[in-house]
């Protein structure tokens, strides 16, 4: 993908919105959740490496990202560790526990605020480094408000701050495997900023010497990856019911993402044959076929279908049920409007960037057949979609241009 043309990624972008439902099968709150975008100037020793995230203090250390990828090739032989990113290119090294030394909380804003009394599935991975002297049990994820900026200090143990999620399965040890600190939540529909770290304080954390101390001080340095916050309500997605002839290649699904991939499992019926483990799958059928996508968050288990018929055989006509719509003015430096057929009423919003990723994702109420929305993007080329009334609206370009 890096070394194509922004017209060939607009023409992958329709070839691809033309054979696949647009709306999401679940949406990751957490802005670049896996550390894959990173600041194009950044070097192996800066801090705040990532896009997206950032320390509580811009003048204080949050983390250092690592990479397989030059000029940040630090893994797996990185000086810390022998450890591979769990997914993906780049993962981040991070600081939760120190006895004389500063304590680090990155922070993520995140894609939009969370939904008042809406459940959702936090989580992110951690494992220690070959060289970590003390390992921890404590570790947590915070959901907040803009109240996080009036924390005067930073890098010193945030013992007043009550996390949304904590581990509390025992002190990690492990070198080699990642291990998921997860849990559930219920929001109250202020948060917009995630931070990460351990809110216990060095008497109040769960702790175990593994290496021996080099140094004046005992720490705790550990990788982190795969960080996501999704809404545990959020439906099991096959796609629409499609029609094929015999040679074509058909997209079912929601858009791949590391954050929804590994939640789902996809089956072929009959045989209840199994596909694989992502958020949508690519199929080349030779007959009218049934398949299957089941789908766990934190637990909760849902599941979703979608017939592909040889031929249209068993497909209706569309009867007009895929409505229009219109986003202007187009370039826009940050709003705009969305005008469509529907009148009044509530549709979703699902902004993609150039790499087919979820960058925001919101509900808005229509009047008279406008609706307007203020976005905080990058300079850029954008696809929007829209559902309503559970029908997809067909997909549209949008360029940031500021």
């Amino acid at each position: 993908m890096k070394n194509l043309s922004a017209l060939t990624l607009i023409f992958i972008w329709q070839v691809f919105f033309n054979h696949t439902d647009s709306k999401s099968q679940t949406i990751n709150y957490v802005n670049n959740g896996s550390f894959e975008v990173s600041i194009p100037t950044v070097t192996l020793n800066d801090f705040d490496a990532a896009e997206n995230w950032e320390a509580l203090d811009s003048i204080q250390a949050a983390y250092i990202i690592l990479s397989l990828d030059p000029p940040l090739e630090s893994a797996p032989n990185s000086g810390y560790g022998f450890q591979f990113p769990r997914t993906g290119r780049n993962f981040i090294i991070s600081q939760f526990y120190c006895t004389a030394c500063q304590w680090a909380y990155p922070r993520n804003r995140l894609k939009t605020k969370l939904k008042a009394n809406t459940t959702y599935c936090a989580k992110y991975y951690v494992v220690n480094t070959n060289n970590n002297l003390i390992a921890i049990e404590n570790y947590a994820m915070y959901f907040g408000d803009e109240n996080l900026d009036t924390i005067q200090y930073c890098n010193v143990p945030l013992t007043y701050i009550n996390p949304a999620i904590e581990y509390n399965n025992g002190i990690i040890t492990d070198t080699l495997n990642w291990t998921a600190i997860s849990g559930t939540f219920v929001a109250s529909g202020n948060e917009k900023y995630m931070v990460l770290g351990n809110f216990r304080g060095v008497n109040g954390t769960n702790t175990l010497i593994i290496n021996s101390p080099t140094l004046a001080y005992m720490s705790n340095d550990v990788y982190i990856d795969d960080v996501s916050c999704i809404n545990l309500n959020s439906p099991a997605f096959a796609g629409p019911d499609q029609a094929f002839k015999v040679g074509d290649s058909l997209y079912l699904g929601s858009p791949r993402d590391f954050a929804v991939d590994e939640l789902c499992r996809w089956y072929q019926l009959p045989g209840n044959i199994a596909l694989d483990t992502a958020a949508g799958i690519w199929v080349k059928p030779a007959e009218t076929s049934t398949f299957v996508v089941r789908q766990e968050i934190c637990g909760l288990v849902k599941w979703d279908t979608a017939v592909v018929f040889k031929d249209a055989v068993g497909l209706g006509e569309d009867n007009g049920s895929r409505k229009h719509f219109s986003v202007y003015p187009n370039p826009t430096a940050s709003e705009f409007s969305v005008r469509s057929d529907q009148k009044d009423g509530e549709i979703d919003i699902c902004i993609y960037d150039v790499l087919n990723r979820i960058v925001l994702q919101e509900k808005l109420t229509v009047k008279n057949h406008e609706t307007k929305l203020k976005v905080e993007l990058n300079n850029g080329i954008y696809l929007v979609s829209i559902r309503s009334d559970h029908r997809t609206l067909r997909s549209k370009q949008l360029i940031i241009q500021r």
